[in-house]
């Protein structure tokens, strides 16, 4: 004990005291006393020096310094300051604080290898240090040395951030604990003129601590000083401090059944937070309303009794009622699906070769298409409830449960590929088996994440939803993603129709350019819908400037990505064609197409956030309409009718000419609605 404790109390040559108030000293000499004018350069000091050392990024210190506040740019402001304090550390000439903050690729850190003291990590070093120690008497040093570093609350001009409030509450914890123990230790060694110096002192931190009112009294009346120890009594009652009638020589019973309540209430406490479920991502509990009033009901006898404050934030709270409506919702939505692919199953292999037909096949292909198409049907309605799952743990805030689940299907996909269709022979059979069995495997993993209680819904035949209302809402909901994704599919037919009639290479060519910008448009629609929670979550907020600046950062993100992607794409077109299929013909039909595809893909980030905002926030109809446009309204017609103007040049142009259309019919929905947001920010401000 005794080389920590050497190291713990030595002089270092910058000293910070946080506990009771905020002071600076660098070789015993308070500085820095101009900081105190400008309020967040203090929090920004404050917050990094209570992370001990941690790496914190630009957008968590603008979000806590600036959290409930309006700023036009927090980011500027942030880097404002960070300067103001280096200019005020070089005016001083504090040499020994030149690095104290280490900025690096946006992340700020107080400087781990300054040799700094901190009071609170003082505390938390030496309550760890009490904790593991045997011996009484080294162990009622540390505690001393606890008693005597805490001078009062962490940060009192702060109390009320939330940042300070846990850590000043943990830290509160560890200082009683270190008092309390340290007047049972006196009590056993008999040293009652030492439990009065030591409560005198408490007491002037915590007015209203009925137990060290007691202690005191009890050390008073032992001492012989019994009309010190009746006043006190008097002056406790009077101030409510008191909650057990006190006699005259009767303080040790009152004391003694106060213990008593202690450990009942403790007892109680226990049991109600035992019998929540523990969430492993935060460690929160999630209780329903009428759970959470009863603990709070015991709360309050523990904030009555010690004066202490209730913090709300370690429940979170979730109505029962909104809970059983996500859990309706849900189940509705994925039995839904379930049935609908059912349905498709049986239609599907029931009609197989016209149905084949029908989605554009010729007579050559047809045995081909078949045997990849039975595979696919069977897990028809295991696909359709895996991409319900998926919206629904995205819409959770769990994206990486669904991201776990999906890349897990993609990776066994292209594993399971080249080993069934080359590996087993079974050719184009091979592949709609791969696909089938990595999307049930996908299917599973992300089920299991609703079985074993990781989302606050879950499934239920019992509680799909009988309301009609709630059915149409969950249709609205998801029309858009249905005019997307299934006039993507109507699209594909219509395209494949179209070009049966040029013969079984254009057919072919035209695939292949699909395939290849399905997969380039999947990185809009995958950072947008990244930005669709992000969207959702702040606009019920009413935090319209970062919906705003999410969505201009998801175009440039996207613009940017799919450029890098078209610039590779262009240069290595022909050989990136020749992957799919080696053969002149086909080449020279989606060689064209390609390239024309290639313009018009960089126009889809305006188009994909448009699409993903409105629908995020509720405005189904816009949502809906945008979705449609570019397999609906654009390409339908322009597939019906180009083929027979220009023929194959016809069907190459299509899609392009639907992409530019969308993109001119979604700059005057999007931009004023984003200039409307900056309105309704400011308005919300104001209202403030």
């Amino acid at each position: 004990m005794g080389i920590r404790a050497e190291r713990m109390t030595r002089m270092a040559t910058i000293e910070i005291k946080m506990l009771g108030g905020f002071e600076i000293r660098v070789n015993g000499k308070p500085v820095l006393a101009q900081l105190a004018q400008s309020r967040k350069a203090t929090a920004l000091v404050q917050y990094l020096v209570l992370r001990r050392g941690e790496r914190v990024s630009h957008k968590v210190l603008t979000d806590t310094l600036w959290a409930g506040e309006r700023s036009t740019n927090p980011d500027m402001a942030l880097r404002a300051i960070l300067h103001r304090f280096r200019l005020m550390i070089d005016a001083e000439g504090l040499e020994e604080m030149k690095d104290c903050i280490v900025t690096s690729r946006g992340y700020y850190q107080w400087n781990p290898h300054l040799d700094c003291s901190v009071d609170v990590f003082e505390v938390n070093d030496l309550s760890e240090l009490a904790r593991k120690e045997s011996d009484a008497e080294k162990r009622s040093r540390i505690y001393e040395q606890i008693v005597n570093l805490y001078d009062g609350r962490l940060l009192p001009q702060s109390a009320s951030e939330p940042w300070v409030e846990s850590v000043s509450v943990r830290l509160h914890g560890q200082y009683r604990t270190a008092i309390l123990n340290l007047l049972e230790l006196c009590k056993k060694w008999g040293e009652s003129t030492r439990i009065v110096t030591l409560c005198t002192r408490a007491l002037e931190l915590d007015p209203y601590e009925e137990r060290l009112y007691l202690e005191k009294i009890v050390a008073l009346e032992t001492l012989g000083r019994h009309e010190e120890a009746e006043d006190l009594a008097r002056r406790g009652s009077a101030m409510g401090c008191l909650h057990h009638a006190i006699e005259p020589g009767r303080a040790g019973s009152a004391y003694r059944q106060m213990r008593q309540e202690d450990r009942n209430m403790e007892s109680e406490v226990s049991k109600l937070i035992s019998a929540l479920p523990d969430t492993e991502d935060t460690g929160a509990c999630i209780c329903d309303f009428e759970t959470f009033k009863e603990i709070y009901r015991v709360q309050r006898g523990v904030q009555v009794r010690y004066g202490l404050q209730v913090f709300l934030a370690i429940l979170t709270v979730a109505p029962s009622q909104n809970t059983d409506a996500a859990t309706r919702f849900a189940s509705t939505s994925f039995f839904t699906a379930l049935v609908f692919g059912g349905i498709i199953t049986a239609a599907g292999l029931l009609t197989l070769p016209d149905f084949m037909m029908l989605l554009g096949s010729t007579e050559t292909i047809l045995p081909h298409a078949c045997a990849y198409a039975r595979y696919i049907l069977l897990a028809a309605p295991i696909m359709m409830s895996s991409l319900v799952m998926n919206n629904i743990l995205r819409y959770e805030g769990k994206a990486s449960f669904a991201m776990i689940g999906l890349v897990t299907g993609g990776l066994l996909n292209i594993a399971l590929d080249p080993l069934f269709i080359f590996g087993l022979g079974m050719g184009t059979a091979g592949a709609g088996l791969a696909t089938a069995l990595s999307q049930t495997i996908s299917f599973c993993i992300l089920l299991s994440m609703f079985l074993r209680g990781k989302t606050v819904s879950q499934f239920r035949i019992t509680a799909v939803t009988r309301s009609p209302a709630e059915f149409g809402t969950i249709l609205m909901t998801g029309m858009p993603s249905f005019g997307r994704q299934g006039l993507n599919s109507i699209g594909g037919m219509l395209l494949n129709i179209a070009a049966r009639g040029y013969g079984d290479a254009a057919v072919a060519g035209m695939s292949i350019v699909s395939r290849i910008f399905m997969f380039i448009i999947s990185v809009a629609i995958g950072t947008g819908q990244g930005f669709q929670p992000v969207a959702g979550f702040n606009y019920g907020a009413k935090k319209y400037h970062r919906v705003q600046q999410a969505c201009l950062f998801t175009m440039a993100a996207s613009f940017c990505f799919l450029s890098v992607i078209l610039t590779v794409c262009w240069f290595n077109a022909e050989t990136l064609i020749r992957l799919f299929r080696d053969d002149p013909e086909v080449t020279a039909v989606a060689l064209p197409a390609f390239r024309y595809q290639c313009f018009a893909m960089l126009l889809q980030p305006v188009i994909v956030a448009g699409n993903m905002l409105f629908q995020s926030i509720g405005k189904s109809g816009r949502a809906t309409f945008l979705a449609c446009c570019r397999q609906g309204v654009f390409f339908i017609p322009l597939i019906l009718t180009l083929p027979r103007v220009f023929g194959l040049l016809g069907v190459e142009i299509c899609q392009p000419i639907a992409d530019v259309l969308t993109f001119f019919v979604t700059v005057p929905f999007l931009f004023p609605f984003l200039r409307q947001l900056v309105r309704m920010d400011e308005a919300e401000a104001a209202k403030a």
